[in-house]
């Protein structure tokens, strides 16, 4: 959940400068104002260090949680973010000192918002695709002394033309609170809704600028709506919101039920959902602006808590309270408080019905659509019969409500009561355990005789519980995909692996008596997860040792010249974590292996094309790499893959001979390969997606050697 981390980061450093802003314009005079903020200015751009990654503490190393993410972002760039944070704030604070609210101020935040977003695309598309790390540090460096030069410029320029109408922040802060309620609430649904979506995008996806610079995008597009010149003539027509948070509510029930809709139609579900509520709750404070200039500073404090209130809670509090994508169904109970400003105890004597409407909605919401997915899961077409009820109903219960006045917060609390149940009951077959950590949302079940423990949208391990199956690896480790036929010989090749990426620990299976294998997990839960819910770690004769935390980080405590093999099968869901592919931690991993030893990357992906990236950084450090994916033939309980071997000639010989399919390259790729300073999901994509479409006899993948 490192984005989860990362925006709570960037809240907290807005509150921050929203906060130091509000000191500042309610207890100065303008000339020691503009004093303190150019030293603040100055002091922030003398700051930054010219290496970030000569920054990190020598202590950093594995196992990091979110606390430990958080307190070092804070360390390395907390400083000039802070003051960055400041920028709006204080234009506008001294725009109203010298207009008032004469001219409304509020078009200054929105623009602000839109020169946001261009930044955003400028990086993602310019600067992060073309750039390394490092010049891009540089660039923001000297865009940061440039921001302190501009700042420092315009100080000045407001001084002495505060107007005689225009009161300072101290003339109403000894009689009226910066805090509201109609002002936190709006703000905080705004952030649940934020990382709540994004959480939900990079279960299959690594969370880089690429990915989540989308749903940023539409989080500021709400604010710019908001705050633009005449957006109160916008917000009159949105007389039914309690129809458009219906429909965030059924998009957010099919992502509970794990339907798959296909990883387009679920992410645009996922972004129209965020823009909806964003929109809606941040539409909200159109009617509750402050009036009083003296107010504007306290108005976007309280902003700036409701945000970091949201964010924290989604990154530090939500893994521990919830099992499933909890803060889904909270994004829509908030939006709901935010559009109608009214707690969801309070009935009116016309609700006289509402416990019948709470029934229904339970059977609607909850018990009809398990009863469909546990006894009934091949008639999808009940299911979407189900899914039209539901809209139909939620029409007439917002419909009437509007009629009598009822409580639609009540409403909606009541169906994201039913979401949070999902998170137990909206599995296939039979539930064995639903678990959520700070890394990913764990689910295991049986279904047909086997075991299946999945993360997001991928399995990371199946286990048959009886029949000729039973305790052999199976799908992607079946002895006959190629990771199967690599083990399944009688005459291994290797002693001692290292395997990164535990999962079910299937590949614990394949080991043989005598030999010696080091799993390095970054989730201590997975590793009790393998050896509550899978027999593959306690059956196997090898010596096995687990290591937790970054794998990266924990190999490289490990002694040189020490293993025959080491595999990279590593997945966050459906995504491969970058920092292992990169051609600098090829270089490391060569450091552990004998000098005939094999790396091994399972590259299978629906998303991306990662293997040319291996091969590209294997050709830069002068080593050999072959390439292989399943045969042609379709096989039960064998599931699709693909694999990339790196090593020396002699490794390879050692290691492949024998085995048909391992195939060299093509010498005419494109890729470069991703390093500790440069990756682009871009040089990754298209997907090469012809291993997952089953081909014809006459298409054989097993290719001679060339």
């Amino acid at each position: 959940m490192t984005w989860a981390v990362t925006l709570a980061f960037f809240q907290a450093a807005l509150l921050a400068g929203y906060l130091l802003t509000h000191l500042l314009s309610g207890h100065c005079i303008n000339r020691v104002y503009a004093a303190l903020y150019s030293a603040i200015a100055l002091f922030a751009a003398t700051s930054l260090p010219a290496d970030l990654l000569s920054c990190l503490p020598k202590e950093y190393s594995s196992p990091h949680g979110p606390v430990d993410q958080f307190w070092l972002l804070i360390r390395l760039t907390g400083i000039p973010v802070i003051a960055l944070a400041t920028t709006s704030v204080t234009l506008q604070s001294w725009w109203t000192r010298e207009h008032s609210f004469e001219e409304s101020p509020w078009h200054l935040y929105s623009a602000s918002n839109a020169g946001s977003i261009a930044g955003l695309i400028l990086y993602c598309l310019a600067f992060e695709v073309f750039l390394p790390a490092t010049t891009i540090w540089q660039i923001w460096r000297y865009g940061v002394y440039l921001w302190a030069v501009l700042m420092i410029a315009c100080a000045p320029w407001n001084l002495g033309k505060q107007t005689t109408n225009a009161p300072v922040a101290s003339d109403v802060s000894k009689t009226e609170s910066w805090f509201h309620w109609e002002w936190f609430i709006p703000a905080m649904a705004g952030t649940v809704t934020l990382s709540a979506v994004t959480n939900a995008l990079t279960l299959d996806v690594p969370p880089v600028p690429q990915l989540w610079v989308v749903p940023l995008i539409i989080y500021l597009v709400s604010y710019i709506l908001v705050f633009r010149p005449g957006a109160i003539d916008l917000f009159r027509w949105i007389s039914g919101a309690g129809y458009l948070i219906a429909f965030a509510t059924v998009a957010t029930l099919l992502i509970h039920w794990q339907i798959n809709l296909g990883a387009i139609l679920q992410s645009l579900l996922l972004l129209m959902t965020l823009f909806v509520l964003n929109v809606l709750a941040h539409g909200a404070l159109i009617w509750r602006l402050p009036e009083n200039p003296a107010q504007l500073t306290g108005f976007y404090l309280t902003l700036a808590a409701g945000g970091v209130a949201g964010s924290s809670f989604v990154a530090f509090c939500a893994p521990l309270l919830f099992h499933g994508m909890g803060e889904l169904p909270l994004a829509i109970i908030l939006t709901a408080c935010a559009v109608w400003n009214r707690p969801p105890w309070r009935l009116k004597s016309t609700e006289q019905a509402i416990f019948r409407k709470a029934v229904n909605i339970v059977l609607l919401f909850g018990l009809i659509p398990w009863g469909l997915l546990h006894f009934l899961p091949d008639f999808p077409r009940l299911l979407f019969i189900n899914v039209i009820a539901m809209i139909f109903y939620v029409f007439i219960l917002m419909l009437e409500a509007s009629m009598i006045g009822g409580n639609q917060v009540l409403i909606f609390t009541i169906i994201a009561l039913c979401l949070w149940a999902h998170d137990f009951i909206a599995t296939p077959g039979s539930r064995v355990a639903v678990l959520r950590t700070y890394y990913g949302i764990y689910r295991i079940y049986d279904l047909d005789g086997i075991r299946y423990f999945r993360v997001g949208s991928t399995f990371h391990g199946h286990e048959s519980l009886k029949g000729p199956d039973k305790g052999r690896p199976l799908f992607y480790y079946h002895p006959q995909t190629p990771i199967g036929r690599f083990f399944n010989r009688t005459s291994p090749t290797w002693k001692n692996a290292a395997i990164v990426g535990l999962g079910a620990g299937v590949l614990a299976g394949w080991a043989q008596k005598g030999q010696h294998i080091d799993f390095f997990e970054l989730d201590p839960a997975v590793v009790e997860i393998a050896r509550r819910y899978f027999t593959y770690i306690a059956s196997s004769p090898a010596e096995i040792r687990f290591f937790t935390g970054d794998g990266r980080l924990t190999l490289r405590n490990q002694p040189d010249a020490v293993y025959d093999l080491l595999m990279l099968d590593v997945f966050s869901s459906d995504a491969v974590p970058v920092h292992l592919m990169t051609r600098e931690a090829l270089s490391e991993y060569r450091r552990l292996m004998h000098s005939d030893g094999l790396i091994l990357f399972h590259v299978s992906n629906t998303t991306f094309n990662l293997a040319p990236l291996v091969h590209a950084a294997a050709k830069d450090l002068g080593l050999e790499s072959r390439q292989i994916q399943n045969p042609a033939e379709s096989i039960e309980r064998a599931a699709t893959t693909r694999w990339v071997a790196v090593g020396s000639l002699s490794a390879i010989n050692r290691h492949l001979s024998g085995l048909s399919g391992w195939n060299p390259a093509s010498k005419t790729f494109p890729k470069t390969p991703w390093t500790d300073s440069y990756s682009s999901l871009l040089s990754a994509w298209p997907p090469d997606l012809s291993m997952f479409v089953v081909p014809t006899s006459s298409e054989s993948l097993n290719i001679k050697h060339r």
